[in-house]
């Protein structure tokens, strides 16, 4: 859980940070004191371990919320996936919410990721 100066609101009561803002996150205290993320909010991605995701080796004292770049990515579930860039064709806000930036494009979720399906008459698909 950690602040914008760097501290660790784990180590206020209740959770917060010294500027007073919430450290994002639902938090649970097990039975020896630690802390242990349990999940985060749209538009961040939990983090506990070395590898920056929540699928690799725990190690409780990377635990935090990161969240995505408001301009240029997107997270469908933040408890399991990582912040995506947003391909070209979708704007992308930060968070699951995502639109088209060509009328009638269809888009669709495959695993956790967006993928161009299909472009209205007069579009084509094209691979990067």
């Amino acid at each position: 859980a950690r602040c914008d100066d760097g501290s660790c609101a784990l180590a206020f009561d209740p959770i917060a940070c010294p500027d007073g803002s919430d450290a994002p996150g639902d938090w649970s205290q097990q039975a020896d004191g630690s802390y242990i993320l349990v999940s985060c909010p749209s538009g961040y991605s939990r983090v506990n371990s070395f590898d920056g995701t929540s699928s690799g080796e725990f190690f409780q004292e990377v635990q935090q919320c990161r969240q995505c770049d408001v301009l240029g990515q997107y997270i469908l579930d933040p408890n399991s996936d990582v912040c995506q860039d947003c391909p070209p064709g979708l704007t992308c806000d930060g968070t699951d919410n995502v639109a088209p930036v060509v009328d009638g494009s269809v888009w669709e979720v495959e695993g956790s990721t967006y993928i161009l399906q299909s472009c209205p008459f007069g579009y084509r698909t094209y691979n990067l």
